[in-house]
């Protein structure tokens, strides 16, 4: 058995996984659309997906946060609207 597997997260860290999940897909769209930009051939459909995609997930981003911060165990800091 992995270590790993035996940890058990709370339901704030849990959500706050996906947070990262967000951040993190929000870099690698920035970086293909950088990427596709530079390049001649890029096809349009391509260029277009990757700008809605980067378009959307800053909002996604937003409210999973806040989604994150209403968890019964989050901290009373988050839980009060600071941070």
């Amino acid at each position: 058995m992995n270590p790993a597997d035996a940890y058990y997260a709370t339901e704030y860290h849990r959500r706050n996984m996906q947070v990262a999940r967000v951040c993190g897909a929000q870099a690698a769209i920035d970086q293909a659309l950088a990427r596709a930009l530079s390049v001649k051939s890029t096809p349009a459909w391509l260029t277009a997906y990757l700008e809605s995609a980067a378009a959307r997930l800053p909002g996604l981003q937003h409210d999973l946060a806040a989604w994150r911060n209403l968890a019964p165990d989050a901290p009373d800091s988050f839980k009060k609207g600071g941070a």
